[in-house]
């Protein structure tokens, strides 16, 4: 999977480069809950999560616990303490050029 910055969309693209979803680029809580959907789904694994996203490990459990307490209302809706997390500036900078 590609993560994809194209002005103020994050774009997800499978390997082929077909888009799989789409969402705006302050919208975190979608980033968390795809990422942890795919780590869920067995989709991906909590190292690809790390790589593809540019998160912490730590960070990535902490959204699965999220997601299987509250499930997709988790990440939307008032703050949560479990919702701390943030991409950091070098993969919103890999964002902007998907092709490596």
């Amino acid at each position: 999977m590609l993560v994809a910055l194209r002005g103020n969309q994050v774009v997800y693209l499978s390997p082929e480069g077909l888009t799989l979803r789409v969402h705006g680029d302050d919208d975190i809580e979608s980033s968390w809950f795809l990422a942890s959907e795919l780590y869920i789904c067995g989709n991906f694994k909590q190292a690809d999560v790390v790589r593809v996203f540019g998160v912490s490990a730590s960070s990535v459990g902490e959204s699965v616990k999220l997601y299987l307490a509250y499930g997709r209302s988790g990440f939307w809706g008032p703050p949560r303490p479990e919702l701390g997390m943030r991409k950091t500036g070098s993969v919103r900078a890999d964002a902007r050029d998907p092709i490596r």
